[in-house]
């Protein structure tokens, strides 16, 4: 059994040279599911509401432990 991570590539696109939708494996797949998780605001997606994180608003906050404590709690 492989512990390999693996699915559609995100954002959602058509591989050039096959024709289907692209997919992705490995690192490379947790990598872009972590930016889709961070990217994503609360609310954002009409099905699952809760889905996402809050960070891109705090852009502009002074980063101290206060700031760690909020994007933790929003990400999680």
């Amino acid at each position: 059994m492989s512990n390999t991570i693996n699915g559609f590539s995100l954002p959602f696109r058509i591989d050039s040279a096959t024709g289907g939708v692209a997919k992705v494996a490995g690192a490379e797949k947790l990598k872009e599911n972590i930016i889709h998780i961070l990217l994503t605001s609360s609310g954002e997606r009409l099905m699952k509401r809760k889905y996402g994180s809050g960070v891109r608003q705090l852009i502009h906050d002074p980063n101290n432990d206060a700031l760690r404590a909020i994007v933790q709690h929003q990400i999680a």
